[in-house]
């Protein structure tokens, strides 16, 4: 990853003279590339392991019991009697 990669800026290229890539799956040369050391952030990974842990167990949970849902249903459903 480049020094000058930023995903705030609208080009992602804090570098102004740089041209904007279009297709990103396609080759391009940028004369002002310059590798980054910190381009690999093992935190980053952790985080994003960590959040799709919360969303597994939030939308992948234990089914909630019929009966429950069932009267919740009936519930509902004499409002509009």
């Amino acid at each position: 990853m480049c020094v000058n990669f930023d995903l705030h800026v609208v080009t992602q290229c804090r570098e102004e003279d740089a041209e904007e890539v279009f297709d990103k799956e396609k080759a391009n040369f940028c004369d002002w590339y310059s590798s980054s050391s910190s381009a690999f952030n093992p935190s980053g990974k952790r985080a994003d392991e960590k959040a799709r842990g919360a969303a597994e167990a939030l939308f992948m949970g234990e089914p909630t019991d019929s009966n429950d849902n069932d009267e919740d249903i009936s519930a509902a459903e004499d409002l509009f009697k």
